[in-house]
């Protein structure tokens, strides 16, 4: 087709650019404080590594248990999840710690993610405990009354 008989329309005609990833605006910062992007980023990982310490003696007693009740019959059920736990503190202070050292953001949300996974492990261990519990009280009660039970029948 020739240009000069239909000209192209005017406007941009380069090729479409992706589309960026969202940011969220930068963080204002009140004036006069001096506070940075990394002044506030040290905020937040701070914490985490001056818990490496806790996180690494918990990882070790999680694993020593583990370990302990995986030497018992009835511990072979649960042991792994101690040292499931264990392994998790574990990396979590690593984390941490590489997140300061390095100032590397990506470590610390491997940080963030390692201590969701251990407070949902958490948590469901929790909630397991808590009907296991429930089921030997219930238990408890059932046997313990009749017991209770037959003794009135005795007497009578």
């Amino acid at each position: 087709m020739n240009e000069k008989q239909n000209p192209p329309p005017q406007g941009d005609h380069s090729p479409p650019q992706p589309q960026a990833r969202y940011s969220p605006p930068a963080a204002s910062y009140p004036p006069g404080t001096g506070d940075s992007d990394q002044d506030w980023f040290d905020r937040f990982y701070r914490p985490a590594y001056e818990s490496r310490g806790w996180l690494r003696l918990l990882s070790v007693a999680l694993i020593v248990s583990g370990i302990f009740q995986l030497l018992t019959i009835v511990g072979i059920l649960w042991a792994w999840i101690c040292i499931w736990l264990g392994v998790l503190f574990w990396q979590a202070a690593g984390c941490a710690e590489n997140a300061r050292e390095r100032g590397d953001r990506f470590e610390f949300e491997r940080y963030l993610q390692r201590t969701k996974t251990i407070i949902t492990v958490s948590g469901v261990l929790v909630i397991i405990s808590i009907i296991m519990s429930l089921a030997g009280v219930l238990i408890m009660l059932l046997f313990g009354g009749l017991g209770i039970f037959s003794e009135m029948m005795q007497n009578f």
